[in-house]
């Protein structure tokens, strides 16, 4: 059973618990990397017995587990996707999208430490390996269900490679995030026109 699931049989009180216990965690892998921060110093940072947190979580992976779900679900409610007939109105919009995405992640280094320590750990570790791969199939999803939505609204059926366009893209953001967070040189200025000449490309081209 996925964490998304799970969620729906848990009370409010205790996803409230569960809540505080993933941003105490969230705050002690930032200080301490995810293998020398273990279940105790997690319970020491909330400030509870690593006892009371093995109610909520069973290990250190299902927590790694329940922060990626967080980030999915998270990811899912910011997800607007529109087009518009005008092209160069519908160019200013993909740049605007890019650019928030963008500004939204980068200047928190430390959140984007802990995103790519926790994937660098999915080639080490087959089960935080198994979430992130599940996290990348819910939000494709998320993002094919509107862009299927988009081109039919508009007229079009989408194109049959939908699904690899759309893993590009995501790759082409990670990428992005990678890009700015270790190049401060790099200004999203000039990048968010050449992603958005990419984007545009690869949702037009028929």
């Amino acid at each position: 059973m996925t964490e998304l699931a799970d969620r729906s049989r848990i009370s409010p009180k205790a996803t409230q618990r569960r809540e505080e216990i993933l941003n105490a965690a969230v705050r002690c892998f930032k200080k301490k990397g995810f293998h020398a921060a273990s279940m105790s110093s997690i319970a020491k940072e909330f400030g509870m017995s690593a006892g009371l947190i093995y109610n909520y979580f069973d290990s250190k992976e299902s927590i790694i587990e329940a922060i990626v779900d967080r980030w999915v679900r998270e990811y899912g409610s910011r997800i607007h996707i529109q087009w518009d007939h005008d092209r160069a109105v519908h160019r200013v919009e993909v740049e605007r999208v890019i650019d928030s995405r963008l500004s939204a992640r980068a200047p928190h280094a430390d959140d984007l430490s802990l995103f790519f320590e926790i994937m660098a750990e999915g080639f080490r570790n087959e089960k935080i390996a198994d979430c992130l791969r599940r996290a990348g199939v819910a939000t494709r999803s998320l993002i094919r269900a509107q862009a299927v939505a988009c081109y039919r609204k508009n007229g079009f059926e989408p194109p049959e490679d939908l699904d690899e366009r759309i893993a590009v893209i995501s790759s082409m953001f990670n990428g992005m995030l990678f890009e700015v967070a270790f190049n401060p040189e790099s200004s999203r200025k000039k990048l968010v026109p050449v992603m958005a000449d990419t984007l545009m490309f690869l949702e037009s081209k028929k």
